[in-house]
């Protein structure tokens, strides 16, 4: 298979040819420059570049070159039947690197960063392994061309925003600052684009033979295009980098690779998903000494009061949300830690400054499994108040057997401002310093008396006297309310499940209803034509001016319920080959359909009950719930064996419930 068009496009977009820095001279593989010890067998085939390669699938054989500046490119043959070699740079042990690939794909692009051992020249020698993974067949080794340098990677003006704030957040955290690599920015933008056009489904998969494939998991996709080291990926709807790494923040598990020293070589791609890709740039660069980061750091103001728990796997499946924002530290470790006999368990407490202690939940690797060992949270039970400092007190035992401590404050947004002397006018008094842009975004929070401007200054939305209320600025006509006046004043909250929710004391008032899968990381908007608007990451509106607007998930989204999922009236299932419909339709029922013939097969049998989503719930259960929590059909699956269960329509059209190790629970 040669070069594909989606990916020659990915790369004349990435990579500048400039006539006074061209692209190196490309070096076939039966030059001098390159040595072969062991077994290699010279094949020709038309995909590969100038026709001939040479490859091996004999243990221990190898290839040696020498690279005179600080980058190259390797063009190579990736197939089933690859295997692993062992990577050396300058008599370093570098890593591991994968030539194995679901399908056969040739002159597939390496992008090689040499800048971290210095000028140059250098040695390189791949050695041919003999372990690999239980899906790998084989041994095989195989190389076509180089070219030095490497062409020069540009990233695009919203990777390069990406890097800044991300590097403004290591800052903070007290890390170094991570670079843009080219294997982990193509291999997040094509991420990117494969789920845009296949739809998210399993996020960090790939499936062979479809569109923009680089292979099955972030790790294979990031040595497709050079990456030595891979450090994970995280992966979020929405088209808007900063505001998708907000949301990454706001969780537990995909807050972690930000948090790594290590993980300095940082990639990001959007398209109506954002991808981010972290690696470690060679050599691996440790710090001197151990170092406890913190998130929120020491000293951060405006942090988000709360969290909904929403994440993928899910943490704290059975405790009761919303709570308050994530509380963490990561333990970054020297190239060579110290051995310790400490066991002191993790504890940690959080305290307001009058010390009142706050309510958690502790998260680590010793009551999760699912945790990096590395990593130490505690999640406020409940909301956290406004504009108040907090301390933080951690401690425990690392992996290598050493206890930790750690101690430190931060703020969190918002804070009541002074209430006004009462006037005979019932408008409100205008907030000094508005809010400029018409937007709340994701995790964002309005506290009494603040409000946010149109873009045209023409309308107001203002919490007051316990209400949220949107005016029009001339006349002070009032457009829309959430109709709480008198309420307990307390503070309003663009949750990162889409929901907007107003609380006091904990308490939830009021909310807009708008949670749900593809409503996370919604904005607020107050629009210059007067309408008070949710919408999602990708832009569509799901509410307006108290209104709900059904958003139909389409069939590339989504074709399985994942555990905590739901569906909204008139949104659906499909399965990936388009024949059947799983759809809650508006009158109540749940119904699977053939669709050509259209023909019903299934359903609830639920039309005219009142009831608003149907939730697959992390205990194995696919309940049908109405708005006072009432259920109105079950299929009675809940049980610790069927945790974690998933309900998928099948290219059969078959609905079905698959427990996590792939017994099937439902239909029995």
């Amino acid at each position: 298979m040669q070069l594909t068009k989606r990916l020659a496009a990915v790369l004349a977009a990435a990579f500048l040819i400039a006539s006074t820095a061209a692209f190196g001279q490309r070096v076939e593989e039966n030059s001098q420059v390159f040595t072969y010890q062991g077994t290699w067998v010279p094949t020709t085939d038309a995909g590969a570049s100038g026709g001939s390669y040479m490859t091996t699938s004999v243990v221990s054989s190898s290839v040696s070159f020498e690279v005179k500046g600080q980058s190259f490119a390797m063009y190579r043959r990736l197939g089933p039947d690859g295997g692993y070699v062992s990577v050396t740079i300058d008599d370093q042990f570098t890593g591991f690197w994968s030539f194995y690939l679901q399908e056969v794909r040739w002159q597939a692009p390496a992008y090689i960063d040499l800048s971290g051992y210095g000028a140059g020249p250098h040695k390189v020698k791949l050695t041919v392994q003999s372990f690999k993974p239980s899906e790998m067949a084989g041994t095989s080794f195989s190389i076509d061309a180089i070219e030095e340098p490497a062409p020069a990677f540009m990233p695009t003006a919203v990777q390069r925003q990406a890097l800044e704030y991300d590097n403004t957040l290591r800052a903070g955290m007290g890390l170094p600052p991570a670079r843009l690599a080219a294997s982990t920015n193509l291999a997040a933008q094509g991420h990117a684009d494969y789920l845009a056009r296949n739809g998210i489904g399993a996020a960090h998969e790939e499936a062979p033979g479809k569109a923009g494939f680089f292979g099955l998991e972030d790790f294979e996709r990031q040595q497709y295009f050079g990456g030595l080291e891979p450090a994970g990926e995280v992966v979020i709807v929405g088209t808007d980098p900063m505001a998708a790494i907000d949301g990454f923040l706001a969780t537990v598990f995909h807050r972690t690779p930000f948090m790594d020293y290590t993980a300095d070589d940082f990639g990001s791609g959007t398209n109506t998903s954002t991808v981010v890709n972290f690696g470690r740039s060679q050599p691996v660069k440790y710090p001197a000494t151990r170092l406890l980061t913190a998130y929120p750091w020491d000293g951060a103001t405006g942090v988000p009061v709360s969290w909904h728990g929403g994440e993928t796997p899910l943490p704290l499946p059975n405790e009761e949300r919303p709570f308050g924002y994530p509380v963490s530290i990561f333990v970054n470790q020297p190239r060579t830690p110290t051995q310790g006999t400490a066991t002191t368990p993790f504890t940690a407490t959080l305290r307001t400054a009058d010390g009142a202690d706050v309510p958690v939940h502790l998260l680590s690797k010793a009551n999760d499994t699912r945790m990096n060992q590395r990593a130490f949270f505690a999640v406020p039970k409940a909301p956290l108040a406004a504009g108040v400092t907090y301390t933080a007190n951690f401690s425990g035992t690392d992996e290598n057997g050493n206890a930790f401590a750690k101690e430190w404050k931060f703020t969190t947004a918002g804070g009541t401002t002074p209430t006004p002397t009462p006037t005979p006018t019932p408008t409100p008094t205008p907030t000094p310093d508005p809010i400029e842009g018409g937007r709340l975004s994701p995790g964002k929070t309005l506290s009494p008396n603040e409000s946010i401007l149109s873009p045209n200054r023409q309308y107001r939305l203002i919490y007051t006297n316990g209400d949220l209320v949107l005016y029009r600025v001339a006349d002070n006509f009032k457009v829309w309310s959430a109709e709480k006046a008198g309420s307990k004043p307390g503070i309003v909250v663009m949750q990162t499940d889409g929901n907007l929710v107003m609380y006091a004391d904990s308490n939830a008032l009021w909310h807009s209803a708008t949670y749900g899968p593809g409503r996370e990381n919604s904005t607020l908007l107050v629009r210059d034509d007067g309408k008070l608007a949710i919408v999602t990451s990708i832009g569509l509106t799901v509410w307006e001016n108290g209104v709900a607007t059904p958003v139909q998930v389409t069939p590339a989204e989504r074709s399985s319920l994942i555990p905590g999922a739901s569906l909204l009236k008139g949104q659906s299932l499909f399965n990936v080959n388009r024949t059947h419909e799983l759809i809650y339709q508006e009158d109540g029922n749940l119904v699977l359909y053939q669709l050509k013939p259209r023909a019903a097969l299934w359903a609830t049998n639920t039309v005219d009950k009142p009831a608003d989503r149907v939730c697959m719930q992390v205990d194995g259960n696919l309940v049908m719930y109405g708005p006072k929590g009432e259920v109105h059909f079950a299929t009675g699956t809940n049980s610790v064996e069927n945790q974690y269960s998933e309900l998928i329509l099948q290219t059969d059209g078959k609905l079905v419930m698959i427990r996590a190790g792939g017994t099937q629970v439902w239909p029995k």
